[in-house]
């Protein structure tokens, strides 16, 4: 289900979360407009310009997270992850996203990631899931494309997915969690 749908979902948890954690945004947004329009913008390097999509919906899911999550089959990303399986030159072995998504299960049961902040190498884990996830659901609302890191697998498995992921996307998406997730307390 998209993060859109839990938004406006008014009896959805991530829909209670956000009424109740941030009661007055719009004081908030006028209050520090002034700031963010002086912020300096964090860049990726320049060869990772093209992930910036990738980490958006990579976000989206590590946000998710933080919430008691549902199955993995209500995921857009499941349904993408369906596409791939196709059995041609663009697909992974079939065997192997089964084994992803339930390895994502099996990790998300051992960490318990909501409502609470990860220790940095659970959290790098999670957020390796988090950016194939996001892959996949690209491959839903995209189509397969050969350029895609998925398809840039000689031996594809698990840990070869997750391999896929550069470690300043790691980086840059646990920096960003967390910032939002120790910042929502002063809201």
């Amino acid at each position: 289900m998209p993060l859109t749908s839990l938004l406006t979902d008014y009896d959805s948890s991530v829909s209670r979360f956000f009424r109740e954690t941030l009661p007055r945004t719009r004081d908030l947004m006028v209050g520090h407009n002034a700031d963010l329009k002086c912020a300096e913008t964090i860049r990726l390097p320049t060869d990772l310009t093209r992930m910036y999509p990738t980490l958006g919906t990579a976000i989206d899911y590590r946000l998710r997270y933080y919430f008691p999550a549902g199955p993995y089959e209500e995921l857009v990303a499941y349904q993408g992850a369906d596409l791939v399986t196709f059995g041609d030159e663009l697909s992974l072995p079939p065997e192997i996203v089964k084994e992803f998504f339930d390895s994502l299960n099996t990790l998300l049961h051992e960490l318990r990631p909501a409502g609470r902040c990860l220790a940095v190498e659970q959290e790098n884990r999670l957020c390796r899931y988090c950016v194939v996830l996001a892959l996949f659901e690209q491959v839903f609302r995209a189509g397969r494309h050969p350029t895609s890191l998925l398809f840039s697998m000689k031996e594809p498995s698990v840990e070869a997915l997750l391999g896929l992921v550069p470690e300043v996307c790691v980086d840059d998406l646990r920096s960003q969690f967390r910032d939002l997730v120790t910042n929502q307390s002063n809201i």
